[in-house]
């Protein structure tokens, strides 16, 4: 069924095709609908939530002049995401499941979350992604004391007592959305700067939000991780990253095999004091989850410790170091991989191809590339100092010089 979104400030939904039948409500602009029957420039449709469920069985008629295209994002949100234009796959019901599976304080906030996006048309990952932020995941004790959700009026000199005090967690959300929606994201706002988006040192609402200058990089990860959570709980909603379903596939390995878990973080396992890290046992999971192969130890160089998160008890043997796995790749591992520059390693990722960043020494270090860079902005999935699901690529190598290798095979 075709998908529209309504573009004027309110749209009669009527009993039958003209303008003398019976309103049966009025919907909002930036509603989704679904076209059901055509009559002259009449529309019979149903009404649809922004992530593309049914509110239920709402049908009706309207002019379809006041209609037009509808289509999702077809990249993942990132610093250059126009908060009053993208849409989101979060419902009320959605944002609260996901607060309860974080078991963060910041439950309950779908209602007045989503209230507010319809209201100043904002989008709501950016908001709860803002909320959680500034909250950190909702234990900060501006938001516990003061149902602050935004750290609205905390200046850097002394947070807590700057810090406005609200009433109820709804009313911190719909001042501040109102404020945000008026002063950063409205052209001719006092603090608007270029593009309506979170932004970085250059433009948007970083320039004068957060004295932060990754505040807005930081905003963009957290969106990006809550709308793949999303995803595959949302029917009709994909991460369709680059126009490449394929790209889903990377991130759901990446998930399945989570560098976040205590197997792969640092941790000292030879008794000599010092933490050991594991970027290649994470590689050699995630790629083997993608069924791709890479070289493996004989038993005499030992098997992983037990129990395994994949394999449980039936344990492999370990893959090779970060550094002989960056010469196998520079020697073409087996006719399997090849070199390509920082820019086609984004660009693959995003289609959903294989691809590592890899660097020699000792230690040396490998990583995933994962969908949701953009330009020569890469993003990466790793255990090692840092283990996480998604950082960029500086955060995982520091200032060295990265090798890029996409899997050809």
């Amino acid at each position: 069924m075709a998908k529209f979104v309504v573009n004027t400030a309110w749209l009669n939904v009527r009993t039958q095709p003209n303008r003398d039948s019976n309103s049966i409500l009025q919907i909002p602009e930036g509603t989704i609908v679904e076209k059901l029957e055509e009559q002259d420039t009449w529309y019979r449709i149903r009404i649809l939530n922004l992530n593309g469920s049914t509110t239920g069985q709402v049908e009706g008629w309207v002019n379809s002049i006041y209609l037009e295209t509808y289509s999702q994002p077809t990249e993942p949100f990132n610093i250059d995401s126009n908060l009053k234009e993208r849409e989101s796959p979060l419902t009320a019901d959605l944002i609260d499941e996901f607060f309860a599976e974080k078991q963060s304080h910041l439950k309950g906030i779908g209602s007045g979350t989503m209230e507010a996006s319809r209201k100043y048309r904002i989008n709501p990952t950016y908001i709860i992604s803002h909320a959680i932020l500034e909250t950190g995941w909702g234990n900060s004790s501006i938001y516990l004391d003061k149902n602050n959700l935004f750290g609205w009026g905390a200046a850097d000199s002394d947070p807590y007592v700057g810090a406005k005090k609200f009433d109820t967690r709804e009313e911190c959300i719909d001042y501040v959305m109102d404020k945000v929606n008026d002063l950063y994201l409205s052209p001719g706002g006092r603090y608007f700067e270029k593009k309506p988006c979170p932004g970085n040192n250059s433009y948007g609402m970083n320039v004068h939000y957060a004295s932060d200058p990754e505040w807005g990089a930081k905003i963009a990860k957290l969106a990006r991780n809550i709308e793949s959570w999303a995803s595959s709980r949302v029917d009709g909603w994909t991460l369709d990253i680059m126009g490449q379903p394929d790209a889903k596939r990377i991130l759901d390995a990446v998930e399945k095999v989570n560098p976040e878990q205590s197997y792969y973080k640092a941790r000292d396992i030879t008794g000599d004091g010092r933490a050991e890290t594991f970027c290649n046992w994470f590689i050699g999971d995630v790629l083997d989850v993608l069924s791709v192969q890479i070289p493996r130890y004989d038993s005499s160089a030992g098997y992983y410790p037990r129990p395994h998160p994949l394999y449980g008890n039936d344990l492999k043997t370990k893959p090779h170091s970060a550094d002989s796995l960056n010469k196998y790749f520079n020697r073409g591992g087996d006719g399997k991989w090849k070199e390509i520059n920082r820019s086609s390693a984004v660009a693959l990722a995003n289609q959903g191809k294989v691809v590592v960043a890899s660097i020699p020494g000792s230690p040396g270090h490998i990583a995933l590339v994962i969908p949701g860079g953009f330009g020569s902005e890469v993003r990466i999935a790793q255990a090692g100092r840092i283990s996480d699901k998604d950082i960029s690529l500086e955060e995982g190598f520091g200032n060295r010089t990265v090798e890029f290798f996409s899997y050809v095979n």
